[in-house]
């Protein structure tokens, strides 16, 4: 059998989030740095960042052709939606934060249930701690990941719980959008996956002697 060559998405690319440690408000969905595989996602669908300014052409008016292609030296934020399965029991919210610290209130009300993106925003202020989101890309033969992209500084800014309900609806997809600052992409050698049956990557060209 000739060995795979090209990444099939489906059943081998997964998103992992490691959830901040409790401060002590109960505002999180735990309350350790566990990692867990985002479970009833159908959807990953991401935008990578754009460059600041589109690049710009020099060209004196004596010159016939550009004398430089001059490009932007920086790149705005990413976004990343993921989209899950609404459960009975749980918002999509949940796979990230179930609770938040109400301050407007005196004393303040600690373990206040989420219940719409303002108290999103809550809960992740009130956890500055360090937050993981990140793809992996799975090895078909080894079943270990051979790409890791990680989303830096990964932030929830909407969440998109709008349905429309009839006599035929069955299951409601539901998303949560992040933006990121930059994201760190990391690959596997053959002492992180050993045993891999991939081919390796070829990026020469055709010859076209015929």
């Amino acid at each position: 059998m000739a060995k795979s060559i090209f990444r099939v998405g489906g059943a081998y690319t997964r998103i992992t989030w490691t959830k901040p440690s409790s401060t002590g408000t109960g505002s999180t969905a735990t309350n350790s740095n566990q990692t867990v595989t985002l479970a009833y996602v159908d959807v990953i669908r991401e935008t990578a960042p754009r460059a600041v300014a589109s690049p710009q052409a020099i060209q004196p008016l004596d010159s016939e052709y550009p004398i430089e292609i001059a490009f932007p030296g920086a790149l705005e934020a990413g976004s990343i939606e993921v989209t899950f399965r609404e459960q009975w029991n749980a918002e999509v919210w949940n796979a990230f934060y179930s609770t938040y610290t109400d301050y407007s209130t005196s004393p303040a009300q600690t373990n206040v249930p989420i219940s719409d993106l303002l108290g999103v925003f809550k809960a992740q202020l009130e956890n500055p701690g360090t937050v993981n989101l990140q793809k992996i890309i799975v090895d078909p033969t080894t079943g270990k990941a051979v790409r890791t992209i990680t989303y830096n500084n990964p932030v929830i800014v909407n969440i998109m719980i709008d349905e429309t309900v009839n006599i035929g609806t069955m299951t409601f997809p539901k998303s949560v959008q992040f933006m990121y600052t930059s994201r760190t992409e990391l690959y596997s050698t053959s002492t992180t996956d050993p045993g891999s049956l991939l081919a390796a990557p070829y990026f020469g060209t055709t010859s076209t002697n015929q």
